[in-house]
């Protein structure tokens, strides 16, 4: 059975060249681009496949094909991606009179 899965690839900060780069080679993975931290930009791209496996084989590939650097990968199921793109963080919660000495 085919699952939907979302590879996150960090390599160098993105340039404007690299942004239409990888979004004219890459948009059939529905991709996105940032540069979310000093010193590193990140490209996710989403892949059908039937296994984990297959999925890193095929983000391999492609970014062989598009000729990026990768410095770190991370594959997951895209339900997964979704659940923990969606998580908030609670703050620990104080109780009215904790608060009142906050």
């Amino acid at each position: 059975m085919t699952t939907h899965y979302n590879a996150t690839i960090t390599t160098h900060p993105l340039t404007d060249n690299d942004i239409d780069h990888h979004l004219d080679t890459l948009t059939p993975y529905h991709v996105a681009l940032s540069n979310p931290r000093a010193g590193e930009g990140q490209i996710v791209i989403t892949i059908p496949a039937d296994t984990l496996t297959q999925a890193i084989t095929t983000t391999q590939a492609i970014i062989a094909s598009a000729g990026i650097h990768a410095e770190a990968l991370l594959v997951e199921t895209t339900k997964r991606f979704d659940t923990l793109a969606n998580e908030t963080p609670i703050p620990p919660l104080a109780s009215v009179t904790e608060a009142a000495h906050l």
